[in-house]
């Protein structure tokens, strides 16, 4: 996510770290996070501009919207910061798309010629079209002195769209703009409304820009599905004590995942230490990669950005070709052999279905080639982290679903079983090996183990007898994958490391009460209030009992006991939640009949930190 943070008198408030700041989703505080400023230069802006061209812009009224843009354009400092311009009058045009090429845009705009009507709505609309297939901190800002009379677009259909999509519409208005309607676009995206006149227009240009750099770039990982609605509770102490805090639901999405991209074998080999081409060849660089999208959506973007290893410059952008007639996934584009030179290239690749876009790794191709960024990452696709799976549920049938990386011989899915009580761990490898694909390949695939749209997905099943035994374990888990020369060329990753053990698996026993909520290594705080506590019903039980316990030395101390309990879930009592010591808790539910005998017959543990 990316927020402002401003004081009561509504200055951006700068240098917070990750110490300010808290993110609860569903009440549950998320950890770790990662803050860092816009204003860094780690991430780029994306920024589409609407300019009004309509009759009453007037020569000069154009020629004072023209210089706001170009000192807007101007200001940008970051070397993958990129505009795209769409100009209006009764209809909206792309007149640039998105470059990092400052003096294309300029000219672009010193191109506009006034006359028409105004159809600002639909222009928006346009903008954030265009918008949505960049990466890094994208924003929108929309600039008319009019009334829309043009549009096919209503204002609540930009609204709803820009919310889609995750991009704040900053709108300016002069003269006879509808302030109310602009007001409402720009409050209900998360962006702000400017009245201007054509004198102070660059002044207000420019203090957006610094507005939208001020932003922090909050990242974390989420505890739930993408298909549920979550609510995230934003909280942020500044150095003085002053504490502001804000809510934020987002609406389950069960087509949210961004494309994957992943480096093709030749374009993989150059990145090797002696694999480069050498410098001043007659033939360009080839630039290859595969690009899928998990949830099947199609890809309607694919860019590559380029610049000289080792420099400052702004990189160059060139949009990839599909390649091949009968895979889509296959794209390739040619850097000009001009342009390669000593000490090479750095470059990275971006992908969009039209809705959310991926940024590869950056990656370097020359002198200074090396297989640092030679893994590529994995993404886990099912379970979800942390899920914790019952035996009725799935009927003894689990799925391990992840990416595809390109030229794999073999995967190995790698997990961690975890005794929490005795603090004892066992490693578990499992080689996958895929269909042979090319000629003279040779293989043996593993059974259940197949190549399906998000990926790959290895199916194991198993019996009430084999799912119980995994039940007395906490697991985590993680991919790897391998070449034929036996080289790691992927690997699922954790805070950009490549790493074998990365999501939480819990397996709930058939013949347990099944625990559901704070899933297991949940991160509550204590100052916040008291949690809620799920399970499933049972068939046959009368009555539950919730248990918490704190591990002391080699014994549970204390052991807090909530008996009698008809429903199943339970709401702790603040005046026992503020006196829980801080630290990591156990909690699990049995069963009684209606003769007081305990049922099921086993039971199951979850953790959960207190903070």
């Amino acid at each position: 996510m990316y927020v402002t943070v401003t004081d009561l008198n509504g200055n951006a408030v700068s240098n917070l770290g990750n110490q300010n700041f808290k993110v609860f989703e569903n009440n549950s505080l998320i950890s770790p996070l990662t803050v860092v400023p816009v204003s860094s230069g780690t991430s780029a802006l994306s920024i589409g501009i609407t300019i009004d061209k309509s009759g009453s812009m007037g020569s000069s009224g154009m020629a004072s919207a023209k210089t706001a843009v170009n000192n807007f354009i101007d200001m940008s400092t970051g070397v993958q910061d990129e505009f795209g311009i769409v100009a209006f009058n009764s209809t909206a045009t792309t007149i640039k798309d998105f470059t990092t090429d400052k003096q294309g845009l300029k000219t672009a705009v010193n191109g506009i010629s006034y006359g028409g009507g105004t159809a600002i709505y639909s222009a928006i609309y346009e903008t954030l079209t265009l918008t949505s297939k960049q990466p890094g901190i994208r924003a929108v800002i929309a600039f008319t002195d009019g009334m829309d009379g043009s549009s096919n677009k209503k204002p609540d259909e930009v609204i709803a769209y820009a919310k889609q999509l995750n991009i704040p519409v900053y709108t300016i208005g002069i003269g006879g703009a509808s302030k109310t309607t602009l007001e409402k676009i720009a409050t209900e995206t998360g962006g702000t409304y400017s009245t201007a006149d054509f004198s102070n227009l660059s002044a207000i240009y420019q203090g957006l820009q610094s507005t939208i750099l001020k932003q922090y770039k909050i990242s974390f990982q989420s505890g739930s599905y993408l298909t549920v609605d979550r609510c995230y509770d934003l909280e942020v102490n500044l150095p003085d004590g002053t504490k502001f805090t804000t809510y934020y639901c987002v609406k389950g999405c069960a087509t949210c995942n961004p494309p994957v991209i992943s480096l093709l074998g030749d374009t993989k080999n150059m990145l090797q230490s002696g694999g480069a081409p050498a410098f001043g060849g007659s033939v360009p660089i080839s630039i290859k990669a595969e690009v899928t999208d998990p949830d099947g959506d199609a890809i309607s973007a694919v860019n590559l950005y380029y610049r000289t290893s080792g420099t400052n410059n702004m990189y160059t952008k060139l949009p990839m070709s599909n390649i091949s007639s009968y895979d889509p996934s296959l794209y390739e584009v040619d850097v000009p052999e001009a342009d390669y030179k000593n000490p090479g290239i750095d470059f990275y690749i971006t992908a969009s279905d039209g809705t959310y876009t991926k940024k590869s790794n950056e990656f370097a191709i020359g002198s200074g080639s090396s297989c640092t960024n030679c893994v590529e990452q994995i993404y886990i696709v099912a379970p979800k982290n942390n899920e914790a799976l019952s035996y009725g549920s799935v009927s003894g049938s689990l799925p391990f679903s992840f990416t595809k990386i390109t030229n794999t011989a073999k995967y190995l899915l790698c997990l961690e079983l975890n005794d929490l009580l005795a603090g004892t761990s066992v490693p578990i490898k499992i080689e996958l090996i895929p269909t042979c694909s090319g000629s003279g390949g040779s293989c043996t695939p593993t059974p259940n183990f197949t190549q399906v749209l998000t990926g790959m997905q290895y199916l194991v099943q198993l019996d009430s007898a084999g799912w119980d035994s995994m039940a007395a374990w906490d697991i985590t888990w993680g991919v790897e994958a391998y070449n034929d020369s036996g080289v790691l060329i992927g690997s699922t990753f954790d805070q950009k490391v490549p790493a074998k053990y990365v999501n939480g698996l819990k397996f709930i026993a058939s013949t347990a009460v099944a625990l559901t909520s704070p899933s297991p290594g949940s991160v509550l705080d204590s100052s916040q209030s008291a949690p809620v506590f799920k399970w499933d019903l049972y068939t046959g039980v009368a009555e539950y009992e919730l248990i918490l316990a704190r591990v002391s030395g080699a014994t549970f101390d204390p052991i807090i006991p909530f008996p009698g309990q008809t429903l199943n879930l339970l709401t702790m009592d603040d005046a026992t939640w503020q006196s829980m010591p801080k630290g990591t808790w156990y909690w699990t539910v049995f069963g009684r009949d209606s003769m007081g005998n305990q049922m099921p017959s086993k039971f199951t543990i979850f953790d959960f930190m207190v903070q």
